[in-house]
């Protein structure tokens, strides 16, 4: 029987969704805005926070929506969320920022798990429904990957890689997950073909790192003021 699940208010563009090896859980990546409070800066996510929903699947609900920024860094657009084979890593590709979060799965529940009982796990996520606001929650348990190339958005793990589609420069970011620190590689996905007039504005209305601390990128408020993302293209 299908269920309607609501994710936290100001939820938007949902892009991706996976689901772990054993069926239990989905994971959702979308934008979350900060849509009660004033436009009046961008410091600490006040407008717009990458968020990563967690659905217990048997159960049908929300177990709880984490952010995918860090205090003074933002993670814009989040796009393709992957599981490794073995459930141990959680990819999520983010296309605003052009890099990769790895997050170590088990620790992510566990901490979910904690709170859901009344536990603090950080000074801020003292009850479950401080989690969608911890701007710390992934501290020490995810490490982020900047990639070469740009707009990370599809990802897949295959053979202990993660390798991450990046769109408007047309190769594949790959990205040894069994070897932490480890310097990404790309493979060109076709011949180079010479950036347009109409491309290059594109590609610089979804860059995030045209903003403060990578908050967000135009494309964040405004997700289908381009061809690409409003065709489903990418």
């Amino acid at each position: 029987m299908a269920a309607a699940i609501r994710l936290p208010n100001g939820c938007t563009c949902g892009r991706g969704v996976a689901v772990s090896p054993d069926g239990r859980f989905a994971y959702i990546t979308s934008v979350l805005g900060r849509v009660t409070l004033p436009t009046t800066q961008l410091d600490r996510g006040w407008m717009m926070t990458a968020a990563l929903s967690v659905i217990d699947v048997a159960a049908g609900r929300l177990v709880n929506t984490v952010l995918l920024n860090e205090i003074d860094r933002g993670a814009a657009n989040p796009w393709g969320v992957a599981v490794s084979p073995d459930g141990r890593r959680l990819v999520v590709a983010h296309a605003g920022t052009h890099e990769l979060s790895v997050v170590d799965r088990a620790k992510l529940h566990e901490r979910l798990e904690r709170v859901g009982r009344g536990e603090a796990v950080t000074p801020v996520s003292v009850r479950p429904e401080s989690v969608p606001n911890d701007l710390a929650f992934l501290v020490d348990i995810r490490e982020r990957i900047r990639l070469p190339g740009n707009s990370s958005c599809a990802v897949a793990i295959t053979g202990g890689r993660a390798c991450a589609g990046m769109y408007f420069t047309d190769e594949a970011a790959i990205v040894d997950l069994g070897a932490p620190g480890a310097r990404p590689r790309s493979v060109r996905l076709g011949p180079e073909v010479p950036m347009s007039v109409a491309r290059r504005g594109e590609m610089l209305f979804h860059d995030a790192a045209l903003c403060f601390q990578e908050w967000q990128s135009c494309a964040s408020c405004h997700p289908t003021g381009g061809w690409m993302r409003s065709t489903g293209i990418c």
